[in-house]
């Protein structure tokens, strides 16, 4: 019986040895469908595995000089781009990935792929650049293609192609034509003119060349057309434009004609002035030689007619030329009367009654008060 049992028990670890040998050579499957997306500067892989889901994956990526790996869970790796754009050299050179599963530190068989942006090298994956959005805009003669330079608002681009100009075709239904961007030009454009009754519509594609190591290729971008306004309507915003600049000429024009104006306006006659005026008609009056530079009050006259009472100002500055012939005129009788008083029989120059004839017969009463 122990014999039996020794032997059963041989038995049995060969039997589980060789069960755990034919297991350890039983491959880990690989992953499947291995995709290399490059449409534009951003390159990217993906991939499926159906297996295990605990499993994790080893992605690496080399090109013709190195290579380096990455380890990750999920079944992409977006960060190809990094690596594409990191030279000039780089950026020219053809480049492959390869991913594997890895479980229990045993990693499976990699699926590969090839992929580049030089439209000079071979490879499983050919990329393209995204073409910048288009604008067309149409005058009266052509139109005008333009859109943003790549080189300068792309960062990765900007970093590999210094100093290199990107050259693009504009293509419409009965032809092409094509055109340079220099690397300093914020926007490129050119001009399309096209034949009558074609469709006012165009595509367009580019690339990058470097003169040693290859070029790189724009995709083509999408159909854009113009829209050109109906003549009516073209019509109608000129005579808009028209009449809004007169209407803004015209109030220029009434603002420096009337501001000098409104700034200074014409002074009413001083009420001093207006009194001499009187006793001038009148031929009297009561005014020292200075021109009324005092003040002074006119209590009352006997005439109704001429019945005022207000109070006098002294006299501005600048006078109006009526006020400065009537200022003459004053000056005139002052002279012809010596004592300060003009056709009085008083002494008016200490406040006393004054005698202002009227002429005609008439006379009125005035005080005067200094």
């Amino acid at each position: 019986m122990p014999a039996i049992v020794a032997f059963t028990t041989a038995l049995l670890m060969l039997l589980e040895c060789a069960l755990s040998q034919q297991l350890a050579v039983v491959p880990l499957a690989a992953p499947t469908n291995v995709t290399v997306n490059c449409t534009d500067s951003r390159a990217s892989v993906h991939w499926q595995y159906a297996e295990d889901a605990n499993v994790s994956f080893r992605v690496y990526v080399g090109d013709s000089e190195q290579h380096e790996q990455h380890e990750t869970t999920h079944h992409s790796y977006e960060n190809l781009s990094a690596w594409v754009w990191k030279s000039s050299e780089s950026a020219m050179d053809v480049h492959y990935v390869s991913v594997a599963a890895v479980a229990h530190g045993s990693p499976s068989d990699n699926k590969s792929a090839t992929f580049t942006y030089n439209s000079f090298r071979l490879a499983e994956v050919e990329c393209k650049l995204a073409f910048p959005d288009v604008d067309v805009k149409a005058d009266d003669r052509s139109v005008i293609v333009s859109f943003r330079n790549p080189l300068r608002h792309d960062p990765q681009l900007r970093h590999v192609t210094r100093g290199a100009t990107l050259r693009f075709n504009a293509t419409y239904d009965s032809g092409e034509v094509e055109a340079v961007c220099e690397p300093y030009q914020n926007v490129c454009r050119t001009d399309v003119t096209f034949p009558p009754g074609s469709a006012e519509c165009v595509t367009l594609k580019g690339w990058v060349s470097d003169p040693v190591a290859g070029r790189l290729y724009f995709g083509q971008s999408r159909r854009t057309c113009v829209k050109r306004s109906s003549g009516r309507a073209t019509l109608l915003i000129v005579l808009t434009s028209v009449l809004v600049v007169a209407t803004l000429i015209i109030c220029v024009v009434a603002v420096v004609v009337w501001s000098p104006l409104a700034r200074a306006p014409k002074e009413p006659l001083p009420k001093c002035l207006e009194v001499a005026k009187l006793t001038l008609h009148a031929r009297v009056g009561c005014c020292e030689a200075d021109g009324c530079a005092g003040h002074h009050r006119l209590i009352s006259v006997g005439d109704s007619s001429l019945s005022v009472s207000t109070e006098m100002e002294s006299l501005p500055l600048h006078l109006e030329e009526e006020v400065q012939e009537e200022e003459e005129e004053e000056q005139k009788v002052e002279d012809d009367y010596e004592e300060g008083c003009w056709g009085s029989n008083y002494d008016c120059s200490h406040g006393n009654m004054v005698n202002l004839d009227m002429g005609d017969g008439d006379q009125a009463v005035g005080y005067m008060e200094r």
